[in-house]
């Protein structure tokens, strides 16, 4: 579960947060983490914690360190009702500084099971003779420093194209990179459409606009089969239907050893954390059907799980880009898997960490060098 991501944006789930408790990074021990740094008598509450998919099956680890800032500190991660009829420690640790991460094991009562509205109750208290609050604090290490796009300048050379970058593509020419960046629509209509900006930012007006073309994502139509060293894409993979169907267009513009490296959002790490996974039936359905355009069903779903204050109508009317399909490591794996026994690739690579918003999904056609 992403702490971090959750206070960053506020999820609906966060129902209170003491002054001074905020998200940032701390190196200890040579390990660079995503925090939540709560001072003394700070906390944070988070309503409904059993509605996060990434808690359903109460996992005892769920790879948060934590550490003492100053004076000896104790941490404590509580289950509570909001009525305050049951609450249980699931975690109560007192540390003095020791620039050490020290690991959180939970420890969840089987009567969570049979309760409804459990709240997530994380606090931080200094401790002293007799217990009192008295300074200091605790960092909360949700995530180690990690960036899925970190393989990009190892593994994209040559001819290629980007998919979706809008006016941030991540992907840039060099020496040995040949970048096309597609969209759905002309420089102006983009920007209309999405009202991201007025006009396009100068660097990218007087560098790289001429590399735009108009093509869908979907089958990268105006681009020659054959002819891709890679297909990029970052945080758009997601929004696409029949995913199956674009793997395989995206597999026949590739040359015999090309690269699609996607970047995706995890869903148990986003906003998506309430959602259940895309499963297999659901892409082979698509597939088969040859559907291409999302159905009244996908906007439900994100309405019901994602976003309840909106409405489908709302979101079409619109014309408003939610996530078709929604990802994790392990579920990306049985999709890359799906494409390999057709052919379309010949292996795959995922680069995840724990606890991270988004991580990178790759498929190779073709055997690599040893």
């Amino acid at each position: 579960m992403n702490l971090v991501d959750i206070v960053r944006r506020k999820d609906r789930a966060l129902t209170a947060v003491s002054p001074g408790v905020a998200a940032g990074v701390r190196v200890c021990a040579g390990r660079k983490m995503q925090t939540i740094e709560l001072p003394a008598g700070g906390s944070l509450r988070l309503s409904r914690i059993l509605d996060f998919r990434g808690l359903q099956s109460f996992p005892t680890d769920l790879d948060w360190k934590w550490t003492a800032l100053g004076s000896p500190s104790r941490l404590e991660i509580a289950l509570a009702q909001e009525d305050g009829g049951f609450r249980h420690a699931l975690f109560a640790q007192e540390r003095r500084r020791d620039d050490v991460w020290h690991e959180v094991q939970l420890g969840w009562p089987p009567a969570a099971g049979a309760l409804s509205g459990l709240d997530m109750v994380i606090s931080c208290s200094t401790v002293g003779e007799k217990h009192e609050v008295k300074g200091g604090a605790a960092a909360l290490g949700i995530s180690p420093a990690f960036d899925a796009r970190s393989l990009v300048s190892e593994l994209l050379k040559g001819a290629g194209a980007e998919v979706g970058p809008g006016l941030n593509p991540h992907v840039h020419p060099g020496p040995d990179v040949d970048v096309t960046y597609v969209e759905v629509a002309t420089a102006d209509d983009w920007v209309t459409l999405y009202r991201k900006r007025d006009k396009p930012p100068p660097e990218l007006t007087g560098n790289l606009w001429k590399r735009y073309l108009v093509s869908r994502a979907e089958t990268l139509e105006a681009i020659a089969d054959g002819t891709l060293d890679f297909v990029f894409s970052n945080h758009v993979f997601e929004h696409l239907m029949n995913p199956l169907g674009v793997l395989e267009n995206w597999s026949r513009k590739l040359k015999s050893r090309g690269i699609v490296y996607n970047v995706v959002p995890d869903a148990g790490c986003c906003f998506d954390l309430r959602q259940p996974l895309s499963e297999p039936s659901e892409w082979l359905a698509e597939y088969e059907c040859g559907q291409w355009q999302p159905h009244l069903g996908k906007y439900e779903r994100w309405c019901r799980y994602t976003a309840p204050y909106n409405t489908p109508a709302d979101l079409i009317a619109r014309r408003y880009s939610i996530h078709m399909h929604y990802y994790a490591p392990e579920s990306a794996a049985r999709l890359a898997a799906l494409t390999i026994n057709r052919g379309w690739f010949d292996g795959h690579f995922i680069a995840a960490a724990r606890n991270h918003k988004d991580f990178a999904l790759v498929l190779f056609k073709g055997s690599r060098p040893r």
